[in-house]
């Protein structure tokens, strides 16, 4: 383990760590990444966006002190998460049901799986006002490698 924590790809000996690096190395194996550079740089764009969201949510959901905690939550369920989940939404709506570039790309598949970490940690399903995200969700999970997946994988928190 590289830095001593999980994830890790070992491949050909090599471990290499990061989420993020290795979805994208995976996804230029598998062909979900952009047919050039700015298409790629659209893709990262919106994954680190995705990240920051996350991140968001991130700071409620380790943060000890009760009281800052609810008003972390407050902030997050009435500006926080309403500010991000409309511009994915409008994203979605003006990209053929995808979040970039007009097809399915690792972004997709990388939001829809840190949606089980976001709705767990809020405990609601979060894009439910959201037509454009819970269609790509329900594209998302219904590949039906993804959905032996979900019916396979273990159990989890999140």
């Amino acid at each position: 383990m590289p830095f001593g924590q999980v994830p890790v790809l070992e491949m050909d000996g090599k471990m290499v760590h990061q989420s993020v690096a290795i979805s994208r190395y995976l996804s230029k194996l598998v062909n979900l990444t952009g047919s050039n550079d700015l298409e790629n740089l659209e893709i990262d764009a919106i994954v680190d966006t995705i990240t920051d969201f996350r991140s968001k949510i991130a700071v409620y959901n380790i943060e000890k002190d009760e009281t800052r905690k609810a008003q972390l939550k407050e902030t997050l369920l009435q500006e926080t998460i309403p500010y991000y989940l409309t511009r994915f939404d409008s994203l979605t709506a003006a990209n053929n049901g995808y979040l970039t570039i007009g097809r399915l790309t690792w972004a997709d598949f990388y939001f829809v799986s840190l949606l089980d970490y976001c709705n767990g940690v809020m405990k609601k399903d979060l894009i439910t006002e959201y037509a454009n995200l819970v269609k790509l969700r329900e594209t998302i999970i219904s590949l039906p490698q993804i959905r032996k997946w979900l019916s396979e994988r273990p159990h989890s928190e999140y």
